[in-house]
């Protein structure tokens, strides 16, 4: 299983789309990003916590971090 971390942004929007392997997990804090993974993939998907910023439609903040700072990631 391969996990990578897409972070918030409008670039990183596209990130999910393009995302053809199986067995694959996305750890996001963008709903942006999340809400862009197709209903049907094999995508599993981790939605990080944290404050929320309406603003940025994403979470930040010390417990996302935290929840960070324990996790390994094969991409970035």
């Amino acid at each position: 299983n391969e996990v990578i971390f897409v972070d918030s942004g409008s670039t990183l929007l596209k990130i999910p789309q393009f995302i053809t392997a199986s067995n694959v997990t996305l750890v996001v804090r963008s709903l942006g990003v999340l809400e862009m993974v197709p209903a049907n993939s094999s995508i599993s998907v981790l939605l990080l916590g944290g404050e929320y910023l309406p603003d940025l439609r994403a979470v930040n903040g010390p417990i996302t971090d935290t929840q960070l700072s324990n996790m390994n990631f094969h991409r970035v």
